[in-house]
């Protein structure tokens, strides 16, 4: 980390460092990164040069540097100082634009190794998260991935916690370049996903809707293809808006394969718009409908049968009785 130093009054170690308080959380790169630089008074190191000197990560260096800012160990240039005391006053007078407006170079320039450990050292979630992200994603984080992470806490004012539901979803989404959670990250900033509970509602959504299209899949045989973007929306609108059960939908999926030969979401969403208008909400429901329907219909039909006699009797005697008085006139 660049402008890290120890005290010049701090000849060998500071009382603090000596601490059983100290002695028992800090971390081992914590305690071997003080020795370290209390071995090399009055030099500056970047993370990653720490970083390849105790083959560990950057961000278990800037968490290391985290715990030791806690004790005001280190010391910053003022060089240093000056450049993050300008960039706070910038940020506060301009609006922060999301991470997906800033270019790589812009984004690493923004937030330093520097900035991140401060960060890390005033906040313990948000050190616990970078522990826990290379945990998630699997991999050590780069200095680009740090940046991008620090940004959906800085710039988007997500949580710790919800970047860390964040990128749980994404890897088991199957989404672990940075490019491709920075873009769900955006989305939830911009569509208000920016607490736990918030964040646990919308997972927790997608979660069931996947479950309602792989239950269509199987439900209809439907083997050799996906849903496409109209049948799922058209799913998502049966189950949330109309909030049709999955029993009704298979039995409407039932009632159009047996009037039209297949299964057809715009005559299906017609038969369940219907159902919803007429306040059913039960499979025993739907079915007293039908057979009311039948009856009703098979009552029109003999209705209309008996109507046609009556005409037919009433037609053929106004035809004899025409015969007759022809026969009188004869």
């Amino acid at each position: 980390m660049s402008g890290i130093k120890m005290k010049k009054q701090n000849i060998v170690l500071p009382m603090e460092a000596a601490s059983p308080q100290f002695l028992c959380k800090a971390s081992d790169t914590a305690l071997r990164l003080l020795l370290f630089l209390a071995a090399n008074d009055g030099k500056e190191f970047t993370a990653e040069q720490l970083a390849e000197v105790f083959s560990v990560s950057e961000t278990a260096v800037n968490a290391a540097i985290a715990e030791l800012c806690e004790l005001s160990i280190f010391a910053k240039s003022k060089e240093k100082a000056e450049k993050e005391e300008k960039h706070e006053k910038k940020v506060e007078k301009t609006e922060r634009e999301p991470t997906l407006a800033l270019s790589r170079d812009e984004l690493m320039e923004k937030y330093s190794s520097e900035v991140i450990a401060r960060g890390m050292a005033e906040n313990r979630d948000l050190r616990m998260l970078y522990k826990k992200a290379e945990t998630i994603m699997g991999h050590i984080l780069s200095s680009y991935e740090m940046a991008d992470i620090y940004g959906f806490y800085d710039n988007m004012k997500l949580p710790p916690a919800v970047i860390s539901m964040l990128l749980t979803y994404c890897a088991n989404s199957g989404k672990t370049h940075i490019r491709q959670i920075e873009k769900i990250a955006v989305f939830w900033h911009e569509n208000g996903i920016v607490t736990v509970d918030a964040a646990e509602k919308y997972i927790t959504a997608l979660a069931e809707r996947e479950q309602d299209e792989q239950q269509i899949l199987k439900m209809f045989s439907i083997k050799d293809r996906k849903l496409t973007k109209t049948e799922k929306e058209m799913l998502v609108r049966w189950r949330a808006e109309l909030e049709m059960p999955m029993e009704l939908i298979e039995y409407a999926g039932e009632l159009c394969m047996m009037r039209t030969g297949k299964v057809a979401f715009p005559y299906m969403n017609k038969i369940l718009s219907s159902w919803h208008e007429a306040g059913i909400t039960t499979l025993e429901g739907a079915k007293a409908e039908g057979e009311s329907k039948q009856k009703s219909k098979k009552s029109v039909e003999t209705t209309s049968q008996s109507y046609d006699i009556e005409a037919y009797k009433r037609i053929s005697m106004e035809r004899l009785n025409k015969r007759g008085k022809h026969n009188e006139g004869e």
